[in-house]
């Protein structure tokens, strides 16, 4: 059964993406930061690997025990490897 962050209004077992304005991105379900620069930050969620790209990014705050990430920068993809055994599949929107 999900439980409600009274802190935020939040039902934990529910994961969303937010992104405004392509700077500011929220992401919950996380499990753990595999790695992060300031181009390229993966993260372990619930749902599989997410891979974010971009540049001059920047994890703003990280709760584990909540699941959620903020990051800013100039968000430039998120990418959601298959892990079936093909090829990656992924959501890109790259702003030239």
């Amino acid at each position: 059964m999900a439980e409600t962050d009274k802190s935020n209004g939040l039902i934990q077992d529910d994961r969303f993406i937010s992104l405004i304005n392509r700077q500011n991105l929220t992401v919950t379900g996380v499990c753990d930061v595999i790695s992060f620069d300031e181009q390229c930050i993966v993260l372990s969620t619930k749902d599989g690997i997410l891979s974010v790209d971009g540049n001059e990014m920047h994890i703003v705050s990280l709760s584990v025990d909540v699941g959620k990430v903020e990051i800013q920068g100039k968000i430039c993809g998120l990418i959601f490897p298959e892990s079936n055994g093909r090829s990656p599949s992924f959501f890109r929107r790259k702003q030239k």
